[in-house]
């Protein structure tokens, strides 16, 4: 198997050589993507072109994956083997939901006011942080039950959040 497989086959972790954890150093992470940038960019190697830019994407999609926190724990639980999509498991605490369904209904009732939506930005922003903090904490337990509960609520506030966003931008 040549380089530029055993690159495709690695998770994110794996291919910035960082230990698969919630917490991790973004400076760190900015380093070793210069240093894979360069090493696999499709104008400083002889590998089929096509290769290389399959790599240089996965790379720089990982990238981004470990610097978001919701990707990131998405990953983790796939290393640890709980996987994870968003998309179909939703399943969440009928109170959480309900919550949920209010935060849209606010959203939609604030009708392009900007600094209504603005507050409510604030409210998920600081949701968002306490989920953020729960999240290392049950990692680091290795509660991963609990780490798919707060990353599915994790990727409401997300979905929230860029309602506003759309929101703010009409």
């Amino acid at each position: 198997m040549n380089n530029v497989e055993q690159i495709l086959k690695k998770n994110c972790f794996e291919i910035f050589e960082i230990q698969p954890q919630f917490v991790i150093d973004t400076a760190i992470l900015s380093t070793k993507l210069h240093q894979l940038q360069k090493e696999f960019h499709p104008d400083n190697t002889i590998n089929n072109e096509l290769s290389t830019n399959l790599v240089s994407a996965h790379i720089n999609s990982c990238y981004t994956t470990l610097k978001n926190p919701l990707s990131r724990s998405i990953a983790l639980l796939d290393v640890y083997g709980y996987p994870l999509d968003l998309a179909k498991d939703t399943q969440l605490p009928l109170e959480f939901l309900g919550e949920q369904m209010e935060l849209h209904e606010l959203i939609d009732e604030a009708n392009g006011n900007i600094l209504a939506l603005e507050e409510l930005e604030q409210t998920i922003n600081n949701k968002q942080k306490q989920l953020i903090d729960s999240l290392l904490d049950t990692f680091t337990n290795k509660d991963f039950q609990e780490a798919l509960n707060l990353t599915k609520q994790l990727g409401f506030y997300t979905r929230l959040l860029n309602s506003i966003a759309d929101k703010m931008d009409e």
